[in-house]
């Protein structure tokens, strides 16, 4: 357990160094899809996490914070320079963390309501299935899923939740979704936060 701490405390030194650095100027940017301050901010949002309860995160946790991996994984590949280079250390400490999963965590961390609300919200874009495959495939719509879902553990406003089924719908999967849809949608996943 000495040496788990002391990684950590490692892990708290290259976080603090990535938090002086300025965020760079990509506010509203997008790669692949991928809002950039979103991802920031569900990564800092797990990190924090992390580092306040001594290395210690819940199954759930940790598998949003695999895809926060993946996305800053993508996102790394396609940006040069500054915003690389920020984001490759962003990358660097979230992969440390990962090596964390399944060593020195206790059943006190594991929050089964997460997993709960997880499969809610799948439920909830399951049953609106915008390209109409959900009944083929339970799992299309899970990019959506975990990042909502990341909206509700990490405390953000409302309307994250929006712009996530926006810029997905947008971006990725190229659809117009009209307004009402989405605020319907929207106000359906944040409801889940008190169940």
């Amino acid at each position: 357990m000495e040496h788990d701490l002391q990684d950590v405390k490692e892990i708290q030194l290259l976080y603090n160094r990535h938090t002086e650095a300025p965020f760079p100027a990509t506010q509203g940017l997008e790669v692949m899809g991928i809002d950039l301050a979103l991802i920031d901010s569900d990564s800092a949002g797990l990190i924090a996490k992390f580092l306040s309860q001594k290395g210690h995160l819940s199954q759930d946790d940790f598998r949003i914070l695999h895809h926060c991996f993946s996305d800053l994984k993508v996102v790394v590949k396609e940006l040069e320079s500054e915003p690389r280079l920020y984001f490759s250390n962003l990358l660097n400490i979230v992969g440390q963390i990962i090596g964390f999963e399944n060593t020195g965590r206790s059943t006190e961390d594991f929050k089964p309501e997460w997993e709960t609300k997880f499969q809610r919200i799948r439920q909830i874009l399951n049953d609106w299935d915008p390209i109409g495959v959900a009944d083929m495939v339970d799992d299309e719509y899970d990019t959506m899923t975990f990042r909502t879902l990341a909206v509700i553990m990490n405390d953000k406003p409302q309307e994250n939740i929006y712009f996530v089924l926006k810029d997905y719908t947008k971006n990725a999967m190229e659809m117009s979704v009209d307004e009402e849809t989405l605020r319907r949608i929207t106000g359906s996943i944040w409801d889940l936060r008190n169940r």
